[in-house]
């Protein structure tokens, strides 16, 4: 989630090269309207979040902590599925 900030963009590619990393082929949606954004319940942006939980504000985590979040849900049940 964001507005198309230098952050926004890092939070975009760091998101598809965790993915990659991962073999994951899930769809990714951008949320980019001040509207839309309003109805998560974040402090902040850039954000990213997984089937509506928020797993990050206002930070731009690397492509590798991203990663490890991603299986840390695949690992637990979670609802991020391998297509």
């Amino acid at each position: 989630m964001g507005i198309g900030s230098a952050k926004y963009r890092l939070l975009s590619n760091n998101l598809k090269e965790a993915l990659k990393s991962l073999s994951l082929e899930v769809p990714v949606y951008e949320v980019t309207e001040v509207d839309d954004l309003m109805q998560y319940e974040i402090a902040g942006i850039p954000a990213l979040a997984v089937n509506g939980q928020v797993l990050f504000q206002q930070i731009v985590p690397s492509a590798e902590d991203i990663a490890i979040v991603l299986k840390v849900l695949l690992e637990s049940g979670g609802k991020v599925k391998k297509q």
